[in-house]
């Protein structure tokens, strides 16, 4: 969770490395959210969701698959959530953020669709 905070807050830190170091960690936590139902374990797991970084175009799309690729609804909204508060820091991030709302996954697109207003960008 640490690394991810610290990921998503600087300022320099994207790049393939970080989005492969992001994807193996969402990765483990993926396994962990399928094998386990103890409801402080999910917690913490969900928690990583929460705060994935969202600053490029490749993270927001990358966080927008994983929800889409899941049946878990816990995590689809921890990545709902995750894509709420994305930060794109370029214009294809902000592309990318509003094709979110295109998801199939229902709790994406509100996200996406109350980022958006929150940011004065409803199309």
């Amino acid at each position: 969770m640490g690394r991810l905070l610290h990921i998503q807050e600087g300022m320099n830190t994207t790049g393939n490395a970080i989005e492969c170091e992001t994807q193996e960690i969402v990765q483990k936590v993926c396994e962990v959210l399928a094998v386990t139902k103890v409801d402080e374990v999910r917690k913490a797991a969900l928690n990583v969701l929460w705060y994935l970084p969202a600053r490029t175009a490749n993270e927001i799309n990358y966080i927008r698959q994983l929800a889409e690729g899941t049946t878990d609804q816990d995590v689809r909204n921890g990545c709902a959530y995750s894509l709420g508060f994305a930060n794109p820091r370029t214009q294809g991030a902000m592309d990318a953020r509003l094709t979110v709302k295109q998801s199939s996954v229902e709790a994406v697109r509100k996200a996406a669709e109350e980022a958006l207003k929150r940011i004065g960008r409803e199309q």
